[in-house]
């Protein structure tokens, strides 16, 4: 086997959106993360840009990933939010009881199992870090019904339009 050396840097390609709205579906993959230099635990949320409805349509078939900081109140405010606007609050407050963690294992495995193939509408924002390079951002999620949407128009104020 011959193995390419020498050099000291490659590019992965990973593309990243133009800034705009767009449908999304949430994809398999979702798992805890935990950061090595902060020791924090992170709720990973694989995405891909189904449908543009005000943005880049080059951007569609792009995958973003989100990070949800579990261990923290924003964290669980921002896993509430995104089950209700995909449809899931009612289905995980029945499942489970007051007393259960977002970081609780039982919590975790059902979020794995329900929430791919769920669409939610949102904003992607791109920005650049401290090291030059580009990352994608939510600003917003509103909510698709769950369901993939028939058309590519606006937001209307009945689908959450009022929302963008």
């Amino acid at each position: 086997m011959k193995i390419d050396t020498g050099k000291d840097k490659f590019e992965l390609g990973f593309e990243i959106p133009e800034p705009g709205k767009y449908l999304f579906k949430v994809d398999e993959g979702i798992d805890l993360f935990m950061n090595e230099n902060s020791g924090k635990t992170s709720l990973k949320i694989p995405a891909k840009i189904e449908e543009c409805i005000d943005g880049d349509e080059g951007s569609v078939g792009m995958k973003v990933i989100h990070f949800v900081p579990i261990e923290s109140r924003y964290g669980e405010k921002q896993i509430c939010h995104l089950l209700s606007i995909v449809g899931l609050a009612s289905y995980f407050e029945d499942k489970f009881d007051n007393d259960t963690k977002f970081t609780d294992q039982k919590f975790i495995d059902v979020i794995k199992l329900k929430l791919p193939d769920k669409y939610f509408k949102g904003e992607i924002d791109v920005f650049e870090n401290n090291k030059g390079q580009k990352n994608a951002s939510f600003k917003k999620w509103v909510t698709a019904g769950g369901q993939k949407m028939v058309s590519k128009s606006a937001p209307t104020e009945s689908d959450g339009g009022e929302d963008w």
